[in-house]
């Protein structure tokens, strides 16, 4: 083993070594297996005691509404398509309306879903659907808890089957079944489902109900329910995840149905309002026809009239087809009037169309106008008024609307020219039969106003009826393609990802373990540690730690494990190029550490002795001043001589310069001296720092021996080793497992960079057997 003293220390890379991290995993092998197969065993049971989780679908295609005007389907008159087909926009919309809080709202309504049920008497409390259940509990005037969290109750049926045991916040008491019971936060009732049939679930009676508050359910299935649109088509998924798969059956079934009811209701919304309108025109064409019918029986009983003169038959032949024209345009004129009219007193409500306005240019308007105002209302379920889209469409409709009162005063002015140009022709028809009475004249008038109202009143009767038929044959809006369907497996828990799944999760903390011990680790362990902090600075090697009981300094011809350890350290050290001015001289070791509890003065002590026992002439020398420890390791040692004079009262001035009067010796060792650090100075520093003393004294000493052993202090508490690095040939540094941080041992090396420890090399103390006995158990004695 052979150093370049002028080498550069390289230091350690701070980045966890995979390799070691690899060899400690290795060696935990078993470890590893129990935690995989532990946690697979947890991982599976506990995936056998979740309760089941499906997943429910259902698939439904959005009819295209051909006509949105019912009336219109049945003059055969095409509407204005505004959306020129199924856009996806419009799909979205359609998806926004089944998911709106109004649709939900009616399903968690219908199906009673703000009350749910738990199993008390199962092992593990599994989620229960109301038609498993052999009651129902009717929640009204629900309130939600100050604290957030939902109410429960717990209801157990008795044996009579007419009554019930019900623990609340309120305590326990027995109630009659379909009695209403007021509690703090709602008011419930227990009803006998009369469709139950007990089964594996039902074998108990004890169960627990929580009631939450409608809106909170409603949010929950808002955020539960998914829909999406398949690619190119008018095709709608609808999906949701339960427990129960009857549960999320009816909820999807009962979607479907709600819409379907919404859009068709939603569709009759202008048929509606147009039966509306027929019937407030009826009532007043009927109380006017009254009126005419009165007084045409009043004119012929006040002139006595039977019958009219028949002079003017042939006039009235001549003047029948003007009479016609006449009575179809006033009743125009009167139709046109009465949707001005109700155009002007309305708010933005459906205007009736085709009910005998022949403009084709204004019947297009009228439609677009309903379009319009019906697509308003269909967003206004889910938005509000101030929504943009909204606000365009008011934008629209006024400006449609205000295009169709103009045009029908257009219209109006049309027919009034007209009927002017009837009238005229009329009169000169008249003025030919002056010759006719004044009651013939009169006579004409009130018929004709009777034909005028009996006419109209006819119409309108008949469109009654063609808006009553297209009321009742509105088709719906979404066509069920397949209806919800749940399949057997369930999506949550898959037993075998989570057996697999928990196992890893088991290999994964055993490995975080030992990784993080290792991310964490501030202090030297092993003698890997060791060598990927120093670098290239030689190690002599490794002493087991002791135990309790056990000899610390070792004697001669010892067998311990300790001594072997320090013979391969003595065998390394012989290694060591160590180049010397004086080859004769004896070769001077410092030991020290990096702070004090590292082992460095048994260790010199142990070194000495172990080099002694090679026939080698060695002096052990405590130059300690501060803290000596060499006596206190050796004053019970048998054979050992020690004296109280040392190397401080050599080292003072006019002290003891005689050598052989401070050095003591060990009697069963020939080969060993010792000499103490002495009494402790007031000044060690100021002494080490006397150089030619020091140089004197080893010059008196070191063609005697051939090792001069130096315990020394500790480098990182004082400067005294750094003072005799330069009288030394080479440094051991003492690194204890377990104990040296390696913030401390980098600080050494630091020193070490800078030069001022000379020939420096470590040696690893009290190491863990486990990690060193493959050399030295063959030492110990059988």
């Amino acid at each position: 083993m052979t150093r370049n003293p002028n080498t550069q220390t390289s230091f350690v890379n701070e980045e966890i070594d995979l390799g070691e991290l690899f060899k400690v995993l290795r060696s935990k092998w078993k470890l590893i297996v129990i935690a995989l197969i532990l946690f697979s065993i947890a991982g599976y049971l506990i995936s056998s005691l979740l309760p089941n989780q499906y997943a429910t679908k259902t698939t439904i295609l959005i009819e295209e509404d051909q006509q949105s005007d019912p009336l219109g389907q049945l003059q055969g008159i095409e509407s204005l398509d505004l959306f020129g087909g199924l856009t996806s926009d419009f799909l979205q919309n359609e998806i926004e309306i089944l998911k709106s809080r109004t649709i939900i709202g009616n399903v968690v309504d219908s199906l009673n879903l703000n009350v749910s049920y738990l199993n008390n008497d199962a092992l593990v409390k599994a989620p229960i659907y109301r038609t498993n259940m052999p009651f129902f509990v009717v929640a009204t005037q629900v309130k939600p808890l100050a604290s957030g969290d939902d109410p429960t109750i717990n209801i157990q049926l008795n044996v009579d089957g007419t009554t019930f045991m019900l623990n609340s916040e309120e305590g326990e008491k027995v109630y009659d079944l379909n009695t209403r019971i007021p509690l703090s936060f709602c008011n419930i009732t227990v009803v006998p489902n009369p469709f139950y049939i007990e089964n594996e679930a039902g074998k108990h009676d004890n169960y627990e109900v929580t009631i939450t508050d409608r809106e909170s359910v409603i949010d929950y299935h808002i955020k539960n329910i998914r829909a999406s649109i398949i690619e190119n088509s008018s095709v709608i998924n609808i999906a949701m995840e339960s427990t129960s798969p009857k549960l999320s059956e009816d909820i999807l079934n009962s979607m479907v149905t709600f819409y379907n009811k919404n859009a068709i209701k939603n569709k009759n919304a202008i048929s509606l309002n147009t039966s509306k309108f027929i019937e407030r025109r009826l009532q007043i064409i009927s109380e006017e026809l009254d009126s005419v019918e009165t007084n045409k029986v009043d004119f012929k009983s006040i002139n006595k009239l039977t019958d009219i003169a028949f002079q003017a038959e042939k006039f009235v032949e001549n003047i029948s087809e003007t009479k016609k024209k006449e009575l179809e345009t006033l009743t125009k004129i009167e139709l046109v009037k009465s949707i001005v009219l109700d155009l002007q007193t309305n708010n933005n409500s459906l205007i009736p169309t085709n009910i005998g306005v022949d403009n084709e240019e204004i019947n297009v308007i009228i439609n677009q106008y309903n379009t319009l105002v019906l697509e308003k209302e269909r967003l206004l379920e889910s938005s509000t008024e101030k929504n943009p889209v909204v606000v365009d469409l008011n934008s629209k409709i006024n400006k449609i609307k205000f295009n169709i009162i103009q045009s029908l005063k257009m219209y109006t002015s049309s027919l009034n020219i007209l009927l002017q140009d009837i009238r005229g022709q009329e009169s000169v028809l008249n003025n030919r039969v002056t010759e006719i009475p004044q009651q013939e004249k009169d006579y004409r008038f009130i018929e004709r106003q009777q034909n005028i109202k009996e006419a109209l009143y006819l119409y309108l009767l008949r469109k009654r009826e063609e808006v009553s038929v297209v009321m009742s044959s509105q088709a719906s809006m979404a066509r069920t393609l397949d209806v919800a369907y749940t399949p057997r497996k369930p999506i949550f828990p898959n037993k075998m990802l989570f057996t697999a799944g928990a196992g890893f999760v088991g290999m994964f903390l055993v490995f975080a373990y030992y990784f993080l011990l290792l991310f964490l680790k501030n202090k030297i362990e092993t003698k890997d540690d060791l060598e990927n902090i120093v670098g290239d600075i030689p190690i002599l090697g490794e002493l087991p730690n002791l135990k309790n009981g056990e000899q610390k300094v070792i004697g001669n011809d010892d067998r311990s494990i300790m001594a072997e350890a320090l013979r391969v350290v003595r065998s390394n050290l012989s290694f060591l190029y160590i180049k010397k001015e004086n080859t004769n001289a004896a070769t001077k070791i410092l030991v020290t550490s990096s702070v004090k509890g590292e082992g460095k003065t048994l260790t010199a002590i142990n070194l000495a002795t172990i080099l002694s026992n090679a026939s080698k002439k060695t002096l052990l020398l405590g130059i300690d001043l501060r803290n000596p420890q060499v006596s206190n390791y050796l004053q019970d040692v048998p054979g050992v001589h020690l004296k109280h004079q040392g190397l401080v009262e050599y080292l003072k001035v006019n002290g003891e310069k005689d050598i052989s009067k401070i050095t003591a010796y060990k009697c069963k060792n020939e080969y060993l001296d010792i000499i103490l650090s002495g009494q402790i100075p007031p000044n060690p520093a100021e002494l080490l720092m006397d150089k030619a003393a020091l140089n004197s004294f080893f010059s008196q000493i070191e063609n005697n021996y051939d090792y001069i052993i130096l315990d020394s202090a500790p480098l990182m508490l004082v400067a005294d080793s750094l003072e005799l690095s330069p009288h030394v040939d080479m440094t051991i540094c003492m690194v204890r497992s377990n104990h040296t941080k390696i913030h401390d041992l980098k600080s050494v090396l630091n020193l070490c960079r800078e030069g001022k420890i000379k020939n420096p090399s470590f040696l690893l103390n009290n190491v863990d057997m486990k990690y060193i006995k493959y050399g030295y158990e063959y030492a110990q004695p059988s």
